[in-house]
């Protein structure tokens, strides 16, 4: 798992999967600040973009992202927290795999830049 820090947030996510073509991702997002304070990312139905591999650097079996580029332009996703406090997100998703081990990856976009926060292998059923 990566972590990501930007306005005092850190944000870390992962992911499991939950049944055969199933995932689950869960995002977390922490204000690391002893004061009120905002952060965000783009949101709507493009807020977490998991996408799978053949492999690390191998062919894309299947994005997230590409399903519902047309959603893309929703609104920021903002995050108001207290300061120490915490807020997770979770977004399940039925995803295309190949049999045996697939490499996914698990990415937002903050700032009008792509940040990966997770990547691993994810086997077939």
């Amino acid at each position: 798992m990566n972590e990501f820090r930007a306005d005092g947030f850190r944000f870390t996510a992962s992911s499991r999967q939950v049944v055969g073509n199933s995932i689950e991702v869960t995002l977390t997002v922490t204000n690391e600040t002893d004061a009120r304070g905002q952060t965000s990312i783009l949101g709507g139905n493009c807020m977490l973009r998991p996408r799978i591999y053949t492999k690390r650097g191998g062919s894309l079996l299947w994005s997230h992202w590409n399903s519902v580029a047309t959603a893309c332009q929703e609104p920021l996703r903002v995050f108001d927290l207290e300061g120490g406090a915490t807020e997770s997100v979770v977004q399940a998703f039925s995803v295309v795999l190949r049999n045996g081990a697939n490499f996914m990856t698990v990415t937002i976009e903050h700032g009008g830049e792509q940040v990966e926060l997770a990547a691993g292998t994810i086997n077939a059923n």
